[in-house]
Order: structure tokens, then C-alpha cells, then sequence
């Protein structure tokens, strides 16, 4: 198994953020985590990538990886996105590329093969507030890919896309879990969750409340209830959560993401 996190738990203040969480990923796989806002998926990438103090156990690969700082974890390839993509705009999209790549040989040549194969080579010396939206998602794929991670964790890749572009993610997002590479891909497109992901987690108020194959999933009583909803409920789950966090709660996941901007 290539990332295994045993009762892992994250608390801020008096909140609760991840309550003895428990999920693995294999090499090959796509992973979904899927969950209402505030459910805690961002802190659980958050608290495996090194990002915040967590309780419990991670492997990953053979080594436990628990009390590293987020570059260690980083150098062993566990790489990560952001919600809020983290671009440098004033460099152009090579240059963006080649930050992933770091120091190794061959940068340039491995950066413009990375653009093309995301349709973004036509564009390799243009600044990221060139692009649309969408693009710029795939960029930062791109950037992420650079790295040469073992373990690729999404956070939210497909935010602010329209159906269209979310639906065109999903061959890029499967063909990056190829060999010993997996991803773990948080979105709240469950369309393009279901579609990709071998497996599904899904966390509500920090718990797990249910794991398993996509179909399993979506017929949970237990996940509807949560967060699908039900038929004839007129629920819209994928409006309702794009709306933010939930009305009086305070939202982990938003309140890491303010962190992470304000962070030097």
C-alpha cells in the first residue's frame, strides 16, 4: 500500500477536524474523497502532506512519515495542489513548470513535453493571468506532475469549471495514476469523482461515514443523507457546496486555505 493513514485526527481550538480517520491508497489508483463543506477533506491532505499537527499514523511507502516537515514528505513524492492554484504569474508557463521540476537535468525538454501533453505548449511562454481559468487548472497539474510524484493529491481541481472542462479533467487525471503513481482527488464534482476513482471515501464532520467502490457509494443511504441527497429532495449538492462554507460553522478547510495564502 502506498499511503496508509491509521486514526488520524486534527483538532483546532475546540473544533474537531479529523476524528480517527482512517484510508489507504495503492499504487495505480485513483482515490476520491468526497464530503459536504467543513467535512475536513482539505485538512486530512492538510495533516498527510505535513501542512498541519495531526494525531494517528501515516505511511507511506515502507516508512512512517509522521513528525516530518511538509518538504521531507514532499521528497519522497507526496506532492500536492491547492485550492487557490498558487501560480507565480509573473513567470511564464515553463518557468512555472520548471519550479516543479527543480534541479534536476533535462527541465526544459521534460517542461514543454508537460505543456503539450496538458494543450498548453502553444502558450509555454505566456504568464499564467494569460489563461483562462481552466488552464490554469491544468497547470497547475502540469507543475505538479514535474515533481515526479509516487502519491499526486488533488485538492479540488475542477473548481470553477464548467461541466465541460470538468468533464475533459478526467482522462488526465486517470492516465496520471499509471505504474507506481496513485492520486487522491478531492472534488465536489461528484460526476467526475465517480467516474475516475477506483475507490471513494467519504468524510462528514470529520468522520468517515463510508468507503468503497463508486457504486457502492452513491447508493449509501448514509452518503445521500450527507450529501448527495435523496430523489425528490431537490437537493443540488454540486450549487450548495460551490455556495461555501456551511451557514454558523466555522470551515477547516477554508480557514487551512486562508492559512496556507498568508503563509511567507
Amino acid at each position: 500500500m502506498l499511503l496508509r493513514a491509521e486514526g488520524v485526527g486534527v483538532a483546532f481550538g475546540g473544533v474537531r477536524a479529523l476524528d480517527e480517520v482512517t484510508m489507504s491508497v495503492a499504487a495505480g489508483e485513483v482515490v476520491g474523497l468526497i464530503g459536504p463543506n467543513g467535512a475536513g477533506k482539505t485538512t486530512f491532505i492538510d495533516a498527510v502532506t505535513g501542512f498541519v499537527l495531526a494525531t494517528g499514523t501515516i505511511h507511506f511507502g515502507d516508512q512512517q512519515i509522521q513528525g516530518l516537515p511538509a518538504h521531507r514528505r514532499a521528497a519522497l513524492g507526496l506532492v500536492r495542489t491547492f485550492q487557490h492554484l498558487e501560480l507565480f504569474d509573473d513567470l511564464s508557463l515553463t518557468e512555472n513548470v520548471l519550479i516543479g521540476h527543480g534541479r534536476r537535468p533535462g527541465g526544459r525538454q521534460e517542461a514543454a513535453a508537460l505543456l503539450d501533453r496538458f494543450g498548453l505548449a502553444d502558450h509555454a511562454g505566456a504568464c499564467p493571468p494569460d489563461l483562462s481559468h481552466g488552464q490554469q487548472r491544468l497547470l497547475a497539474l502540469a507543475r505538479a506532475l514535474a515533481s515526479r510524484p509516487r502519491l499526486l493529491l488533488l485538492d479540488e481541481p475542477a473548481a470553477g469549471l464548467d461541466s465541460r472542462e470538468s468533464a475533459a479533467l478526467a482522462d488526465p487525471i486517470r492516465a496520471m495514476a499509471t505504474g507506481e503513481r496513485a492520486v487522491l482527488l478531492i472534488d465536489h464534482d461528484v460526476d467526475l469523482v465517480f467516474s475516475v476513482c477506483d475507490r471513494v471515501y467519504v468524510l462528514e464532520f470529520g468522520r468517515v461515514i463510508a468507503a468503497g467502490g463508486p457504486a457502492e457509494v452513491s447508493a449509501s443511504a448514509a452518503v445521500r443523507a450527507a450529501y448527495l441527497g435523496t430523489a425528490g429532495d431537490g437537493a443540488d449538492h454540486d450549487s450548495a457546496d460551490h455556495d461555501g462554507a456551511e451557514a454558523g460553522g466555522v470551515d477547516p478547510d477554508e480557514r487551512q486555505s486562508e492559512r496556507q495564502e498568508k503563509s511567507p
